[in-house]
């Protein structure tokens, strides 16, 4: 008989080892670990950084919860749970006691169900134990004894597969309702990160009020993040965005002259600004192509154009086709970066 699909409960491989319970330090627990803060704040930080452009200003604007889904949804793969609960359809509001209240009985639950899976394996192997000694014995009056007890242990797992039955049931239940209140809970905390405006809005400060969704608020996630500076430098994708931001900071009168005022930067861009424009400047063909797109045919707040320019940008420059590569080759900008790459 093969074991039956357990879910949530992943046993540990050294089951002496688990018992050992590491040292407490001085102080109160903390409901999730440096350890675990610090590795969803660096999956955030990296996710919303490269895809800033795409829903910083929609995520700056969000009023209502439909607003946060619709704009993390257009990130593509998301792989890290804070994200994925912020982009759950949910339609009611949790505070934190009731979530506490939710995960408390999933818990329970857990536990329950940890204990019933146990009582199936034993009543499993009794079984297979009345079942191999019946076989192997040929005393007819033993056999009658052995096939008296095998009905008992048989009955015996089919109790304890009934009650194992019932709670994954209702761990599957509870699992479902828990991940709907900690999204619930996630999207309410980031509606009131925004609403706040303590924070200028920019990938580290969400990611510092993400990080610690759904178990802590994200004013308690803001103020143990922030001490994660070891690790707040800015990718490349970014730096361009913020370049790109602080060209287009002031209103353009047409599409020409957008173009012009950002081929002049990137043709006299000086110090650290060389490196990090150098693929700007050989993707030139795409970043005109999305400027003259955007300002031509988008109707947006100027304060949102940078962030449409720059999600063009990346959207061409991902999706060429054999025309556009030949073309972005003609289009090169000689700045000194590329001149000193060889090229």
């Amino acid at each position: 008989m093969n074991d039956p699909d357990l879910p949530g409960c992943d046993f540990p491989e050294n089951l002496l080892t688990s018992f050992t319970k590491p040292k407490r330090k001085p102080g109160r627990p903390k409901k999730i670990s440096d350890d675990m803060l610090r590795r969803n704040w660096g999956e955030i930080l990296f996710t919303l950084e490269q895809n800033w452009a795409l829903v910083g200003w929609e995520l700056q604007q969000a009023e209502t919860p439909s607003d946060l889904r619709v704009a993390l949804q257009c990130i593509q793969g998301i792989n890290c749970r804070c994200l994925e609960l912020l982009c759950l359809e949910c339609r009611r509001e949790t505070n934190l006691p009731l979530l506490q209240a939710v995960r408390k009985r999933f818990q329970e639950v857990s536990s329950s169900l940890r204990v019933a899976q146990a009582d199936w394996r034993k009543c499993r192997e009794s079984v297979e134990l009345a079942q191999s000694t019946l076989s192997m014995t040929l005393d007819a009056q033993k056999r009658e004894e052995l096939r008296f007890n095998c009905h008992e242990t048989e009955a015996a797992l089919a109790q304890a597969n009934k009650t194992l039955n019932q709670f994954q049931t209702s761990w599957s239940q509870l699992e479902r309702a828990l991940r709907l209140r900690e999204a619930e809970f996630a999207q309410d905390q980031i509606l009131d990160f925004i609403k706040s405006g303590r924070y200028a809005s920019t990938p580290v400060t969400f990611a510092n009020a993400m990080a610690g969704l759904p178990v802590i608020t994200w004013r308690q996630s803001s103020s143990r993040c922030a001490r994660f500076k070891d690790g707040a430098s800015r990718g490349l994708t970014y730096k361009q965005f913020l370049i790109v931001k602080e060209v287009f900071k002031y209103p353009t009168a047409s599409a020409q002259e957008a173009v012009e005022r950002m081929k002049a930067h990137l043709l006299h861009a000086k110090g650290k600004e060389v490196e990090i424009l150098k693929a700007l400047a050989e993707n030139w063909y795409y970043l005109r192509r999305a400027i003259d797109t955007i300002i031509q045919t988008v109707h947006c707040p100027e304060e949102a154009l940078p962030y449409r320019i720059f999600a063009e940008y990346q959207r061409r420059s991902e999706c060429q086709n054999s025309l556009d590569i030949l073309q972005a080759q003609r289009e090169v900008i000689t700045t000194p970066a590329y001149l000193r790459s060889g090229a």
